[in-house]
């Protein structure tokens, strides 16, 4: 058995992600893990569609088994972001070699700056240019040219600087996992126009925002997956999104924003006073925004503001193994690490969260997350019949109806809402929750009504769709 390990957004995954899946099988890999971000990626944002469509597309296109790399890591620096996944391979134990892409494609050069950001002369080089007031990653790359020279520029491309972190975070674990690179294919990171071959992962987004079609750029399965989030209505409603993250900064006191990861040097009055004023997301960060701080860096700031996440996580080592999905050979690598994972290891965040004070606090981290994806909202209706589905006698309608109602305001979240729709009829407002969460909601909700009325001869006929945000129209 040979292992290889991919770290990924898969934001979406496309065509272009694909390619070192194909050169770890050509480098003799039998079995693929990937450790992938959760409903939130590095940009500062909700991913495309939740986790649970980008790993079923994962899993359909050669890919054994899908890992999580945990909410703080997920949205954190690319030092942190590849500390927290080579730890999380590492504690695995069934891991043989590392595969991602990079835009020099050079083991050596990649090797040779980790090297340089590792010298004990780093900071004495770094020093004079910060003091310059250049932004922390320009400094850092006019440093290590002072030691390296030209090299240092591979620094100025996000997956060479990725695949550098991914090295120093090896070094520093003394983990025996080979890496290997291979060129990157296809458009620039941030190119306004498609390439020939491969699109970016950043310009399929922009595309699919604006109502194209970008099935043809995408692996069959990842189209699928995508057109099934559309349908359940488990795409990120960015509007509702933008509305509620203004809200939530606007609420937040410069103490607050001054507890936010990596906020230093006053940033937290910068981000105060723009939130008070700034109508949408971009304002809000062009007014925020200096030379020392990037877009980039602050769209992450604001995102831990919205999740609450607590500065100093991403430093911490992963408290658990979460498993998103996996083959029959991805069962087989589950197999190897028995005996061998250092992390607790489990699909249940449940039952992850049971695993210490730090576990449970991850825990809590995701589940807050999962419920501010901006997702659809979704309509449940309900529906009471006699046996025969035909309305009920009238006096066994309105004991049904009661008892009915004492079930929903019991298997109901505070934030979800209940209102009698008509003389047979209950329909539930159920907010922030996928497709696959809502139909647990709803069979929450029959399976109580059985058990605590098994002599009550009715039937609750359910109906779930996404709501419209903007529709007002009736769709039932």
């Amino acid at each position: 058995m040979q292992v290889t390990a991919i770290i990924a957004e898969w934001n979406p995954l496309h065509r272009g992600h694909l390619l070192p899946v194909q050169a770890a099988r050509q480098q003799g890999a039998t079995h693929i893990v990937a450790i992938l971000s959760g409903n939130f990626v590095q940009r500062g944002e909700p991913a495309l569609c939740p986790w649970q469509y980008r790993a079923a597309a994962a899993l359909s296109s050669g890919v054994d088994l899908v890992l999580q790399l945990p909410l703080p890591y997920a949205v954190s620096t690319a030092q942190h972001f590849a500390g927290g996944a080579m730890a999380s391979l590492a504690a695995l134990g069934a891991v043989d070699s590392l595969i991602f892409g990079s835009e020099c494609g050079e083991l050596a050069a990649l090797r040779s700056v980790a090297a340089a950001l590792d010298s004990p002369d780093l900071p004495a080089a770094l020093a004079p240019h910060l003091q310059k007031g250049l932004p922390f990653a320009a400094a850092r790359q006019a440093a290590v040219h002072s030691l390296l020279g030209e090299d240092a520029g591979l620094l100025s491309s996000p997956n060479n600087i990725l695949g550098i972190e991914y090295l120093r975070a090896l070094r520093q674990l003394g983990s025996n996992i080979q890496p290997l690179t291979i060129s990157r294919q296809g458009a620039s990171h941030d190119a306004a126009e498609p390439d020939t071959d491969f699109s970016s992962a950043s310009q399929l987004r922009q595309r699919f925002l604006t109502g194209q079609d970008i099935s043809s750029s995408l692996p069959p399965a990842m189209a699928e997956q995508l057109e099934l989030a559309r349908q359940r209505g488990a795409l990120p409603q960015l509007e509702l999104w933008e509305r509620a993250f203004l809200a939530h900064l606007r609420a937040m006191t410069e103490t607050d924003y001054a507890a936010l990861p990596d906020v230093t040097e006053g940033l937290e009055h910068r981000l105060y006073r723009a939130s008070r004023t700034a109508k949408t997301t971009e304002e809000l960060l062009a007014e925020a925004k200096t030379k020392r701080y990037t877009h980039a860096r602050l769209r992450r700031v604001l995102l831990a503001a919205m999740l609450e996440l607590p500065a100093g996580l991403s430093a911490e080592e992963p408290p658990y193994l979460r498993v998103l999905g996996f083959t029959a050979k991805g069962a087989e690598i589950l197999n190897r690490a028995k005996g061998c994972h250092t992390l607790p290891l489990s699909a249940s965040l449940a039952e992850l969260e049971k695993a210490g004070e730090a576990a449970a606090r991850f825990a809590a981290l995701e589940a807050r997350a999962a419920e501010r994806t901006g997702q659809s909202v979704f309509l449940l209706l309900l529906t009471v019949t006699d046996t025969q589905g035909q309305i009920p006698a009238i006096k066994l309608l309105n004991n049904s109806m009661d008892r009915l109602r004492d079930c929903l305001l019991h298997s109901l979240r505070r934030n979800d809402v209940v209102s009698r729709f008509s003389a047979t009829q209950f329909v539930v407002m159920l907010s922030s929750l996928t497709f696959e969460n809502s139909l647990m909601v709803q069979d929450r909700i029959l399976g109580r009504f059985k058990r605590e009325n098994p002599r009550i001869a009715v039937r609750i006929h359910p109906k779930l769709q996404p709501m419209d945000p903007i529709c007002t129209q009736e769709r039932f």
